[in-house]
């Protein structure tokens, strides 16, 4: 498409341009504490992504969905999240912000999660006049959400470019409205240019960077209004479980730190070093491995979802393999060193052997 075409150029030079100048303004990412990466990157992924996205709107048709109050929104979530890059910011008065701006691009497009069930006959199990403040509660957890997983190289431009990838599929097979289709691939344009700097990967180490709360907040609001629109409204493309298949890992990873918070005493907005990605990488794997895992995982989930949708099978059963399977992932993810000695059983190896302890896992 020819205006994702734009978006994913525009990203690129807007990074190439802020690279050499992010040290003199300030947006350098220096390790240390919770921050274990190596040397001085910059921060500037959030604002080469924010700008692609709105030559992106400014270019598309007025009736796309990317339009005006999304750029609003969007706006509002860079605003606040490039100052925290740079500042830091109250994590309250950030989630004050998110609210406003979820607020304003739900109400504008006059889409709510009424369905949380369906059935092939049409009838639905709906929210009636909670549907509002539900869909506020949702669009909050997916901007909060990415931004919990955005601790490694790749994983949460990744996870977000997966979760619109499927959303596009869904709605080319579906036949869904042409501006939709454009909207989701100006949103999806950013995520691919900005891999370019951020996948982990050997060829772009020179002019690697990071996205930022300015980019990852983004991205959640990208994902939650797209997936609202697909599986909400007079016009369903999917059901409403495909979308949380196509959104499992950032869910999990939500669901998972804030209960794990909230159990030890702590608001669910302090941050940690205790997310899937630290377990996995504490378990031996290389970020790299770790970031493919993770992927891996979305692509199943995500691929199960697609079929689940494809065959149409009915919402309340795939409720309960999302509920099982993710179930399973989230223990085997919290406990990855015992999948680990459960795979060199397997393989008839003792676990604790001087030589294994010394491998890395994959």
């Amino acid at each position: 498409m020819l205006h994702a075409a734009i978006v994913f150029i525009s990203t690129v030079v807007l990074i190439l341009i802020l690279l050499p100048i992010a040290p003199v303004l300030g947006f350098i990412d220096r390790p240390g504490g919770r921050k274990r990466h190596e040397g001085e990157v910059a921060v500037i992924g959030g604002i080469g992504m924010f700008g692609g996205y709105a030559v992106g709107v400014l270019l598309a048709p007025y009736q796309t969905q990317a339009s005006l109050p999304a750029l609003l929104s969007m706006s509002m979530l860079f605003a606040v999240g490039i100052t925290d890059d740079r500042f830091e910011v109250h994590p309250w008065l950030r989630l004050a912000v998110h609210l406003a701006a979820a607020a304003i691009l739900i109400g504008s497009g006059g889409v709510v999660i009424e369905r949380i069930l369906s059935w092939e006959d049409g009838s639905f199990i709906g929210l009636d006049a909670w549907a509002p403040a539900f869909t506020l509660l949702a669009a909050m957890a997916a901007i909060n959400a990415y931004n919990l997983v955005d601790g490694l190289d790749g994983l949460a431009a990744g996870l977000g470019l997966l979760s619109l990838v499927f959303f596009l599929v869904l709605s080319c097979l579906a036949a869904g409205p042409q501006e939709l289709i454009i909207a989701i691939a100006i949103a999806a344009a950013p995520l691919a240019a900005f891999l370019a700097f951020n996948a982990p990967f050997s060829f772009n180490r020179r002019f690697r960077c990071f996205m930022g709360d300015a980019g990852s907040t983004m991205i959640g609001l990208w994902v939650a209004w797209f997936g609202m629109r697909i599986s909400q409204g007079p016009v369903m493309l999917a059901q409403p479980t495909t979308i949380l298949w196509m959104t499992a890992v950032p869910i999990m990873e939500l669901i998972v730190s804030f209960a794990r918070r909230l159990a030890d005493g702590r608001s669910p907005l302090s941050a940690d070093a205790d997310h899937f990605h630290h377990r996995l990488q504490r378990a031996g794997l290389s970020g790299r491995a770790t970031c493919a895992v993770l992927l891996g995982i979305t692509v199943l989930f995500a691929g199960c979802g697609f079929l689940i949708e494809l065959f149409k099978v009915d919402d309340l059963i795939s409720l309960a393999l999302l509920l099982t399977c993710s179930t399973a992932t989230c223990i085997a993810l919290r406990n990855p060193e015992a999948c680990k000695g459960a795979l060199l059983r397997l393989r008839g190896e003792r676990y604790g052997d001087t030589e294994i302890h010394r491998t890395r896992f994959l």
